[in-house]
């Protein structure tokens, strides 16, 4: 799952910060 993906990449990367949030959606302007 995603938490665990980004917790697990964060372990190569001490100090640098991150947050896992809801998807942005389909917004029209972000779809291709």
């Amino acid at each position: 799952d995603i938490p665990s993906l980004s917790a697990e990449a964060a372990k190569q990367h001490p100090g640098v910060s991150y947050i896992v949030t809801a998807p942005l959606g389909l917004h029209e302007l972000l779809v291709v």
